[in-house]
């Protein structure tokens, strides 16, 4: 039941993340701007820059306050720049707001963090896998819920304009509600709240040493004196274990970089291409024969025509045109969108597959089959990506997507079961 709700909470963060790719699409024509397309891969690149510092911060936060109020402050923070996105009137107020929506994307630790406390170790790993592949069904799904709240909207009477900017709104809502929910109904740990926790453990702990007071008191009467005093003669260590400790602590850190590196490889790939995939394949994918910008050329024409007709003395009523920025696109928007929603989706079962994958290569193989299991999957992703850039025609790149997009999740599972090994 734990790992349901966390799963979920962390699905909301994930949705929100994502959600202002989604209406970008709407408010590219709003914007009145090409450039617009530039500034909204920039700040898909800013989110993700937050979403990393965010994270880096979070953990120590976890560890002071628990992660129901870290995660619980950071639902709520989060919310309130979505629900201003509706004010954006140019790039650089984008970017602000896509930078501090990017801290929803640190909702990651403390998940992962209420996790691995909830549950025995015995099955941790598995929970730890299943809530951090769930939770991350918010990249995909939100290309599915999106347009359809922004088209419920419409359907309500609101014209395009005023549509994303209510959608993006009800979300932002929801996060909130949620962040107050767990806040007053949530337990850290399962003595109760952070600070039980610690308490509970502390007790523990007094009374452990406590009895082991009493149990030598009780025995020393039975004893000599000599053994005792051997036992304590043989507490100090050799000089070498620090010379010892000092080059365990330099390949640690040497390893955690490397795991770092290969996290960044597969998650930040993960979120690289849920910011951009569905304006990708918007603007990949064209009509043959199709050149771009044909009704600006129809505008000018008009606008010449009318010109030319008012020096004549002949006046014409006002002619309005739209410009369909994706005119040439094979593909509409909501296409793109629940084609996009795949990569995301993949999360249902591939980084699960990932770490099982690892645990059967492993069982053969012992350690070093989990670092062949990592090395295949990343491989994979590679080879996946690179023919994906190539592909010209949209089912194949629907197949591409969906075998990409396993490949990467599975790369994260193999990289969990990996990150074990980095302390021996």
């Amino acid at each position: 039941m734990h790992a349901n709700v966390c799963y979920r909470r962390e699905k909301r963060s994930v949705l929100a993340v994502y959600l202002v790719v989604e209406v970008s699409i709407h408010f590219i024509d709003y914007l009145n701007a090409l450039e617009m397309q530039v500034e909204i891969a920039n700040t898909g690149t800013a989110s993700v820059a937050a979403t990393i510092i965010v994270r880096v911060i979070i953990g120590p936060l976890c560890d002071r306050f628990g992660p129901r109020r870290v995660m619980s402050a950071l639902l709520i923070g989060g919310a309130i720049p979505m629900a201003l996105t509706g004010l954006v009137k140019n790039g650089i107020e984008l970017l602000v707001v896509r930078l501090c929506i990017g801290i929803l994307g640190g909702c990651f630790v403390p998940c992962q963090f209420w996790t691995s406390v909830m549950f025995n170790s015995k099955i941790v790993g598995t929970a730890n896998a299943v809530v951090g592949g769930w939770g991350n069904l918010g990249g995909g799904f939100t290309f599915i819920l999106m347009p359809g709240i922004f088209e419920g909207v419409k359907a309500a009477g609101a014209d395009p304009f005023l549509a994303w900017k209510i959608s993006v709104v009800i979300p932002a809502v929801v996060c909130i509600g949620i962040g107050i929910l767990i806040l007053f109904t949530a337990d850290d740990s399962p003595q109760g709240s952070w600070s039980e926790r610690l308490t509970t453990t502390s007790q523990s702990e007094i009374t452990a040493n406590g009895s082991n007071k009493k149990l030598n008191h009780t025995l020393e009467p039975g004893f000599d004196q000599k053994p005792t005093t051997k036992v304590d003669v043989s507490v100090p260590e050799p000089e070498e274990e620090s010379t010892c400790s000092c080059k365990r602590s330099f390949w640690l850190v040497v390893t955690v970089v490397i795991l770092i590196i290969h996290y960044g490889m597969c998650f930040g790939i993960e979120i690289s291409v849920n910011t951009v995939l569905n304006l990708y394949l918007l603007y990949k994918f064209k009509k043959p024969g199709c050149v771009e910008g044909g009704s600006n050329s129809l505008n000018s024409t008009i606008m010449s025509t009318t010109a030319t007709l008012a020096l004549n003395g002949t006046t014409l009523p006002p002619v309005t045109t739209t410009v369909d920025e994706y005119e040439c696109s094979v593909l509409d928007q909501t296409t793109a969108s629940l084609i996009a929603s795949l990569f995301g989706l993949m999360n249902l079962f591939a980084r699960a597959l990932g770490g099982l994958f690892s645990d059967v290569l492993r069982s053969k193989f012992a350690l070093p089959g989990r670092i062949l299991g990592h090395m295949i999957c990343m491989l994979g992703e590679g080879v996946m990506l690179i023919i994906f850039s190539q592909i010209e025609t949209v089912p194949i790149a629907v197949l591409v997507i969906i075998f990409f997009s396993l490949f990467v999740q599975m790369s994260e599972g193999t990289t969990y079961c990996n990150s074990s090994l980095h302390s021996p």
